[in-house]
């Protein structure tokens, strides 16, 4: 087993991303499993059920979490030593919506032609 299907350390390195569901590929993981302490900002992918050898520490505490631990996850933690999720996260309340990259543009009616204004004549001055 190599090292990669044991140890996956990645805390407190300022990770802000959301989390990938590719990281359920990684299904040998079976010793620490950390993205603890970083600004991870999205709902917990149901993938990471996967991780059915995990058996010691799953960690995912002090981040960004929203919306509900699927349940596939949550069977993860019966057979975990130290399970750390839900702490410092803001999981069973819903995950904000993305706010548009552009603001919509919008066509505006065009400005009338400018008026000419009547240029004054100079009057002249008395003798």
């Amino acid at each position: 087993m190599s090292e990669m299907s044991r140890y996956f350390w990645l805390n407190t390195n300022s990770i802000s991303s959301s989390l990938p569901t590719q990281l359920g590929q990684m299904s040998e993981m079976s010793y620490v499993f950390d993205l603890s302490s970083n600004w991870i900002s999205s709902s917990v992918p149901t993938q990471l059920g996967q991780m059915s050898e995990m058996a010691s520490s799953f960690h995912l505490y002090s981040n960004k979490l929203c919306d509900d631990v699927p349940a596939d996850v949550q069977a993860l933690s019966s057979g975990v030593s130290d399970w750390k999720v839900t702490t410092d996260n803001s999981i069973g309340t819903a995950c904000p919506t993305s706010l548009p990259t552009s603001l919509p543009t919008t066509t505006a009616a065009p400005s009338p032609a400018p008026t000419a204004m009547p240029t004054p004549q100079p009057t002249a001055l008395p003798t």
